[in-house]
This record gives C-alpha cells, structure tokens and sequence, in this order.
C-alpha cells in the first residue's frame, strides 16, 4: 500500500513539473526581443512619402527597394511587408490614432525612402560606424530584412517626422536608443521636456494634439 501511495505520488509530481516548463516555455521571448536598438539619424523629414490616407488619419506612403544584387525573392519581399504593417499599426497607437503607413511598395531598385540593405539580417553596415540596428541619411531609412519593428518605427522617425536622437537622455521615447533601447518599448512619442516629439510631429502633420480614435487604416502593400 504505501508503495503504491508513493508511486502516485511521484506520477503527480512529474505531471505537476511538467505543466510548470510548458507555461514557462509559452510565455518565454527569444533573446532577440531583447537585443538593443542602436541607430543613428540625421533626418531632414522633407523626403517625400506622405500624403492623405484612405481612412480617418494622415498616411506616409513608402517605396521599399532591395538592390538587384541581392536576388530578393517574393518571400522577402512579403516577409518584410509583414515588418512595414506591423510597424504602421505601432505609429498609429504612438500617434493617438492619427498616423500610419497607408501604402508600401516593395520591389528591387536602388533608391527609395527605405533601403533594405540585406535579404534577412535585423542588422546592417553603416558607412562609418560597423554594425548598427539601422541609419538614416536625409530622408532614406537604411534598415536590413528582417529588421525589428522599432528600429523600423524609430528611423522613419528621422526621416519622415524630422525627429532626433535623444543619447544621454532617460525619457520615454521610441526616439531614445539610449540605454540599449530600454526606453523605446512603449512605441511613443515624448511630449514636452527637451524634444518634445510629440509637439513636432502634432505641428507637421497638423493632427491633434488630444489624440483621436478609431481602428488603424489597412496599409495597401504592393510587391514588385
């Protein structure tokens, strides 16, 4: 009987451990989610890429090119539409529901608003600094294939919101990769203090300070 007993037991205690590493492991992020996000800008935010979207707010349309040299298949090429319309949804909740990428076309070619500088690397070459999340320069995002959606969002920032870094600083921004980037998470737009991003993008496109609400408009993706 008590051989019995302690058989049981066991059985539960394995069970038990079992359930245990299965709700650790559905839960977990990959040591990715927690890389840093270090990228540079100079953005003068007079590029083209905006205009009025299909819905209640105010669209950036893009065009996305891979250099031919790549070979960039339709796979890419789709896989990185899933990373623009991602991000787009995040501008529109950074944004109080205003702004959002309302068209992107994805093809090869070898100038556009965003330059995918490799096929699936979330890291590129910057011309002087090494290896980098991403970079602007004028109005051009430079980013890599598989690039992470707050790099997306925080250089666009530079070149399509005339926005800054903010290095040295510790205030809640997706335009702060200080720290590693853990003052990014929150995908906003800081308002007042030193940059007050908020208040420069609320006076270029001219949306509403308050905010306003609504779902976020499709992003129409064309694949060249």
């Amino acid at each position: 009987m008590g051989t019995r007993l302690f058989s049981a037991f066991a059985v539960l205690l394995i069970i038990f451990a079992l359930a245990l590493a299965t709700e650790g492991c559905s839960s977990g992020k990959s040591s990715r989610d927690k890389a840093p996000f270090y990228s540079t800008g100079t953005g003068t935010g007079t590029g083209t890429g905006t205009g009025t979207g299909t819905g209640s707010g105010v669209g950036i349309e893009l065009v996305c090119v891979y250099d031919p040299a790549l070979g960039a298949q339709t796979s890419h090429k789709e896989h990185f539409a899933g990373i623009v319309e991602e991000s787009s949804g995040n501008i529109w909740t950074g944004t109080k529901n205003q702004i959002y990428i309302s068209k992107a076309t994805i093809k090869d070619g070898t100038s556009g608003d965003v330059i995918i500088c490799n096929l699936d690397a979330y890291k590129v070459d910057h011309p002087t600094l090494g290896s980098v999340y991403g970079y602007c320069i004028g109005s051009t995002m430079y980013v890599g294939g598989d690039c992470l959606t707050l790099t997306f969002q925080h250089e666009l920032g530079h070149a399509k919101m005339d926005l800054p870094d903010h290095y040295g600083y510790t205030m809640i921004c997706i335009m702060n990769a200080e720290g590693g980037g853990i003052y990014m998470g929150d995908r906003n737009y800081c308002e007042g203090g030193t940059f007050d991003c908020w208040g420069a993008v609320v006076a270029k496109f001219g949306i509403s300070a308050s905010g306003a609400t609504g779902a976020c408009p499709a992003t129409e993706v064309i694949i060249q």
